[in-house]
């Protein structure tokens, strides 16, 4: 998934926030990076019944820490 997936299902980052409980900043980090941690695209898979599904990809080790 997408950080902007994430932000149109969630349509803004206090809805993401009381829906989820991370907090908000995390939706505008995960924009700044262009990508979504991998632990927290699990969470969100599961949260969402499996309407936004978690993606492995290179940049994303899991950690939430942005890799060149």
């Amino acid at each position: 998934m997408t950080p902007k997936e994430v932000k149109k299902y969630y349509r803004n980052q206090y809805n993401f926030h009381k829906e989820t409980g991370m907090s908000m900043s995390s939706l505008g980090n995960w924009i700044k990076w262009g990508y979504v941690p991998f632990m927290s695209q699990k969470k969100i898979e599961g949260l969402t019944k499996g309407m936004l599904k978690a993606e492995w990809d290179d940049k994303n080790d899991g950690s939430g820490t942005p890799r060149a």
